[in-house]
């Protein structure tokens, strides 16, 4: 039996490695392309986002560090590499219908879907970057948002501390001008932010040059 016991962390343990390999070194390559193609192709499945949001009469909402560009400067931090939307576990199924249909013709984004247990989300890749957005989705529960993931991958393998928002954080979503278009954000965007990054999140972490195109961490 402790050989079987043995054998199950080694392999869990091999595959938690791999992932995080893979995770990282597809990390790498996002932050390879081009400043300019790397924004270009954010800001086309920031427009697809919101047209199915149009459609489809949901409402994703940004959030993560396409939150905080929206707070500080009101653009994309310039070295950012994927959007993060969250979506209402109701509004779910019905926007991602619309975006399959949206997307069934175009050769250029690729459809990546993670429903199983207890995780919902929809990531969409433009495949000859990488370059992605995340739309996942939050449950409520006793008046409090939980994003549909285990809470354990939440808080140790993401290191989120935000693991449980306070359900007057998110409802009542604001809509705002981002990028040229409309679309939502939490109804205490800052509240969310702080609890995600810490009391010094209007204070960037990294320093660029003027054009984006080589940025330092502090």
């Amino acid at each position: 039996m402790i050989y079987y016991i043995i054998n199950l962390i080694l392999l869990l343990s091999i595959c938690y490695y791999l992932y995080d390999y893979y995770y990282i070194l597809e990390i790498d390559l996002r932050k390879d392309v081009k400043t300019n193609i790397r924004r270009d192709n954010l800001i086309d499945l920031y427009n697809i986002i919101t047209n199915i949001s149009e459609l489809s009469n949901t409402k994703p909402f940004i959030l993560y560090g396409t939150l905080l560009g929206y707070i500080r400067n009101k653009d994309l931090i310039c070295y950012d590499y994927d959007l993060d939307f969250g979506i209402n576990n109701n509004d779910y199924e019905i926007f991602k219908t619309h975006l399959i249909n949206y997307l069934k013709d175009n050769k250029d984004i690729e459809i990546e879907i993670k429903d199983f247990m207890n995780m919902k989300s929809t990531k969409l890749i433009h495949k000859n970057t990488g370059i992605s957005a995340d739309i996942f989705t939050l449950s409520l529960n006793n008046y409090y948002y939980n994003r549909d993931v285990s809470k354990l991958y939440t808080k140790y393998y993401l290191n989120e501390n935000c693991v449980d928002m306070p359900k007057n954080w998110i409802d009542n979503l604001q809509k705002v001008l981002f990028l040229g278009r409309y679309t939502y954000i939490p109804n205490k965007p800052h509240e969310l932010l702080k609890c995600y990054y810490g009391t010094n999140y209007m204070t960037p972490d990294h320093t660029c040059n003027y054009d984006c195109s080589k940025c330092v961490k502090n």
